[in-house]
């Protein structure tokens, strides 16, 4: 007995007798119109008008990233559920990187269902498809960045430099303000001490994500049974590897890291 409504622009109405079915539909749903063009079409018809406020904006711009002219409560909401941001990332990726960062989403939310104290699902979503988002930005554009908001950081591996970069576009261009996702943003490569439990999934996840093309099974099994532990086995593996190559660890926020977690292990 339920009664049934389809939300519709007004720029649809003209197009409606195209759709699959219409008289079938019309006849079960009742369609609502939001004003979108000041031209009501069928005035003598059933159809429920809105007197809403019109936006200057489509919602293929909406989808797009624009939010500048729709109202704060409608972009937080967007934000806050990454509504659109799958889709968004994929202009800053390429097809191989955009795999490793779905992957890396579908590794740590596999940990998060075990591990769920002190992490928000939604945060997790957001840091992980944001985390490599600089990784392919153009290098030019990189180097202007880190001279203007991140100068302390010149100098060291700008391999380095996309996580500093990551977070910049995450507050810029994705509207990010969340300090806990800017944070496992900005650490996820280097890790540093004091790591929220954000931070340490999305550093673990982006370590050990099965494309990454070694056998990680044992790493993500240890951080499912426990993140913070399987973090610190994380953080050992990846020490190793840096010794194995002889690579010497310069990074201040690694080095913090090794300090507060392994006890200066080196």
């Amino acid at each position: 007995n339920d009664e049934y409504y389809i939300l519709i622009g007004e720029d649809q109405l003209s197009t409606l007798n195209k759709w699959y079915k219409f008289d079938l539909i019309k006849k079960k749903f009742k369609f609502i119109i939001a004003n979108r063009l000041n031209n009501h079409y069928d005035l003598n018809s059933n159809y429920i008008y809105l007197n809403n406020k019109i936006y200057n904006i489509s919602s293929g711009e909406i989808k797009e990233g624009n939010y500048k002219n729709i109202d704060n409560k409608v972009k937080e909401y967007i934000i806050e559920n990454n509504l659109y941001l799958e889709n968004q990332i994929k202009k800053y990726m390429s097809i191989k990187r955009l795999k490793h960062t779905k992957s890396v989403k579908k590794t740590a939310i596999k940990i998060y269902i075990n591990n769920k104290k002190d992490l928000i699902r939604n945060k997790i979503i957001a840091a992980t498809l944001l985390h490599d988002i600089a990784k392919e930005y153009p290098k030019n554009k990189t180097k202007i960045i880190m001279k203007k908001y991140y100068p302390n950081y010149i100098g060291q591996n700008d391999s380095l430099y996309h996580q500093y970069v990551g977070e910049y576009l995450a507050k810029k261009k994705f509207h990010i303000e969340d300090k806990e996702i800017l944070e496992a943003i900005r650490y996820h490569t280097t890790g540093n001490q004091m790591m929220s439990k954000l931070a340490k999934l999305v550093y673990v996840a982006d370590k050990i994500e099965p494309t990454r093309g070694y056998n990680s099974s044992y790493l993500i099994n240890e951080c499912i049974k426990n993140l913070d532990i399987g973090f610190i086995k994380v953080l050992e593996e990846n020490l190793k590897y840096l010794n194995k190559d002889y690579m010497k660890v310069t990074n201040e926020e690694t080095k913090n890291a090794i300090n507060y977690y392994l006890k200066g292990e080196n």
